[in-house]
């Protein structure tokens, strides 16, 4: 496995299979690369789980996902 700072990479995507393989690409690239990833693809949603610099575990998601998570909270 790569080592980086994400711990858990949520895709969601019109089908199973395309969400598995960028929430498994997704660990891969680390928090940054696979948000700034996310971002650019229209049929892709994404939650992280990351720890930041000083420790501390954040969530981070893309603007899909903005009035699910606050809903949530």
């Amino acid at each position: 496995p790569e080592l980086n700072n994400l711990l858990s990479a949520t895709a969601f995507a019109q089908d199973c299979s395309m969400a598995d393989s960028y929430a498994t690409a997704f660990m891969t690239m680390g928090m940054e690369q696979a948000f700034n990833l996310a971002q650019k693809l229209p049929e892709i949603e994404a939650y992280l789980i990351y720890f930041d610099e000083d420790g501390m575990v954040k969530t981070k998601y893309t603007a899909g996902l903005e009035g699910v998570i606050n809903d949530l909270y």
